[in-house]
């Protein structure tokens, strides 16, 4: 079936500052909890830590991606993307997370979602979305290229943080079916199936979220 909705999160000029900082203050937590500052986390990005807090604070794609590098480098353990992620809140999201939450159906809060995914700060250019067979929605990541080494990294911390935000607005468990990665199972790759709880793929040739196309209709509690 063709894509019935596609987005370009990430425009040509990767120094523009289009992203605000959704959902890093997770990753700051983690590495806090290892010991690691958030001066440390910051450095060399050209961004402030205070500007966490400043929910009119834009960055650019490119510092996104220094921070995503300086956490891969800092971090103690392997897996930090997949736990930063599982701290997330709606609340982190701000206005971004409680538009999703205070949706009528998920299926209104994902298109939501997607409609404005740019704020949420995914480091891949182009994002799919499409059903197949009436009962598998899959979300399809496109322009993966330019992560180069950061991609397991980068698609640790975003599934994570989106699985944790979905199940947030759902207050239940998101219905993965299955997670396909285009990359070698990491050391921590038992750890995908503890996140995700669904069979993982990895070494594929395209980057793959399936889920139960059914949560569309489910209202959203709030």
């Amino acid at each position: 079936m063709k894509p019935i909705k596609v987005v370009t999160p990430v425009l040509g000029d990767p120094d523009a500052p289009t992203q605000i900082l959704v959902g890093l203050g997770a990753l700051a937590g983690e590495l806090a909890a290892e010991g690691i500052s958030v001066r440390d986390l910051f450095a060399r990005s050209g961004v402030d830590p205070s500007q966490l807090e400043d929910a009119h604070a834009r960055i650019s794609h490119r510092q996104r991606l220094t921070l995503y590098r300086n956490a891969k480098r800092l971090a103690k353990r392997s897996d930090v993307g997949l736990l930063a992620g599982a701290r997330q809140r709606i609340s982190d999201y701000g206005i971004y997370g409680y538009a999703m939450v205070s949706s009528r159906t998920f299926g209104d809060a994902l298109l939501f979602s997607l409609d404005h995914i740019t704020m949420a700060g995914p480091a891949v250019r182009q994002i799919s979305f499409r059903i197949e067979g009436g009962t598998t929605a899959i979300l399809r990541s496109h322009g993966l290229d330019t992560l180069g080494d950061l991609l397991p990294f980068a698609a640790e911390f975003w599934r994570s943080s989106m699985t944790t935000l979905f199940s947030r607005v759902l207050e239940a468990p998101f219905p993965t079916k299955r997670m396909v990665f285009p990359f070698p199972a990491p050391v921590h790759w038992r750890n995908y199936e503890r996140m995700f709880n669904c069979p993982i793929d990895f070494d594929a040739d395209r980057m793959e979220w399936h889920f139960d196309a059914t949560v569309l209709d489910l209202p959203c509690p709030n």
